[in-house]
């Protein structure tokens, strides 16, 4: 039996880094969980009406459990289409220049169409978002990464060049519409300030743990599929759940 000291250590470290980077909603668990189970097992009678928490404190405990029942829908469309992304981006350039056999100066030319496309649609991806709406703008995210990850399908130039700009749009909205969507969304339900930071962090902490995901599950595209195409097919097959927005039971196409 050959042993893979690449599986190996993947399979090691990867429930490490995803434990130490969630290490903080785990022990808010465990607090939580531990507060319930004292409070099962006490011998203090429970208190009375008079006795309870403040109407303040109630309204408190209210939004925290509106917050976290909105951070569950929100993070399940937001790490599809953070997942999409990360499938793909680390098979790009070895699929150009080994798997296609361009040249240096061409593979070049692709990742520079890619990012002159993210730079000039960036300036419009915001005014967009807000005159058509920023659910709007998600669900078209979806299209245009689709389009782009299946024109590698192809080995045309023009194809892969039009792929390219299409990708680099998709990256514009990516890092721009989702956010601000749930920004917009988290005010009208007026969640808090405080809670929206913790959001923020809750995001990049998921996000981290989505591109280890998609390390893993990139790899296995490609060996399974034989083909670093894999990976940008299985990245379509992620981003297309966002269509779940529709469904999602969120205020509907939010903008100024």
């Amino acid at each position: 039996m050959i042993v893979n000291l690449y599986w190996i250590t993947l399979f090691v470290l990867l429930p490490v880094t995803v434990l130490l980077m969630n290490r903080s909603l785990l022990a808010k668990a465990a607090r939580s969980f531990l507060a319930k189970a004292k409070r099962h097992t006490s011998d203090t009678p429970p208190l009375s009406p008079t006795d309870s928490v403040t109407g303040e404190d109630d309204h408190e405990r209210i939004k925290d459990k509106e917050a976290r029942a909105f951070q569950i829908k929100f993070l399940k469309v937001y790490l599809f289409a953070m997942a999409a992304d990360w499938l793909q981006g680390p098979y790009t350039y070895p699929l150009f220049k080994t798997e296609f056999e361009f040249p240096e100066k061409t593979v070049a030319s692709l990742y520079m169409t890619t990012f002159i496309a993210a730079a000039i649609s960036s300036l419009l991806v915001g005014f967009l978002a807000d005159k058509f709406g920023r659910r709007n703008a998600c669900l078209a995210f979806c299209l245009i990464h689709s389009l782009s990850a299946l024109s590698v399908l192809s080995k045309d130039l023009k194809v892969l060049y039009a792929g390219q700009a299409l990708g680099g749009i998709g990256l514009a909205m990516l890092w721009t519409v989702f956010e601000s969507w749930m920004v917009t969304e988290w005010n009208t339900r007026k969640l808090g300030d405080e809670r929206l930071g913790t959001m923020f962090g809750t995001m990049t902490r998921a996000n981290c743990s989505a591109a280890v995901l998609g390390g893993l599950i990139g790899d296995l595209a490609v060996e399974v599929s034989g083909t670093r195409k894999g990976p940008f097919v299985v990245g379509v097959v992620s981003a297309w759940p966002l269509f779940v927005v529709k469904k999602a039971k969120l205020t509907t196409n939010i903008g100024y």
